[in-house]
C-alpha cells in the first residue's frame, strides 16, 4: 500500500481518509471511494457506492446501469441492494507510473460526478 500511496498525487493524499492494510484499501473523501489492490489479478480497483436520492424500483437501477455501461466503457456499474457501484480498473502487470494512475483517478472522478449528475436529475423528475 505504501507504494500505491507513494504514486498518488498530493491532492489524493491529503483526500486519504483510512488505509486498511489488511484488507489493501485506501478510502478517500470520507471513506465514499476506494482504492483496492487485488494483487491476484494484477489490477487496481476505484469503486465508490451511490445511493438513488428516491427509492426506485429494482428494474430501473439496472436499467439505468445497463443504459449506462453500454455509453461508458470505462466505469462499470453494478446495482445491488439499493445502491449502485461504480467499478474502474487499472491494470499494473506491466508497471503504473505517477501520471497514467492520476489522469486515471481524475477520469474516474469525473465519470463518478457525471453519473452522480444524472442519476439525482433521474431522481428529480
Amino acid at each position: 500500500m505504501d507504494n500505491l500511496k507513494k504514486l498518488l498525487a498530493p491532492k489524493y493524499i491529503d483526500a486519504i481518509s483510512s488505509v486498511d492494510e489488511e484488507k489493501k484499501i485506501i478510502s478517500f473523501n470520507n471513506d465514499s471511494v476506494h482504492i483496492a489492490l487485488q494483487e491476484n489479478r494484477n489490477l487496481i480497483c476505484v469503486f465508490a457506492y451511490v445511493q438513488p436520492k428516491k427509492a426506485l424500483e429494482k428494474k430501473e437501477c439496472v436499467d439505468i446501469a445497463n443504459s449506462w455501461n453500454q455509453k461508458k466503457i470505462f466505469m462499470l456499474l453494478c446495482y445491488d441492494e439499493d445502491v449502485f457501484r461504480a467499478e474502474y480498473y487499472l491494470s499494473y502487470a506491466g508497471g503504473i507510473n505517477v501520471d497514467n494512475l492520476n489522469a486515471s483517478l481524475d477520469y474516474y472522478f469525473s465519470l463518478l460526478s457525471g453519473f452522480a449528475k444524472s442519476l439525482n436529475e433521474y431522481c428529480s423528475d
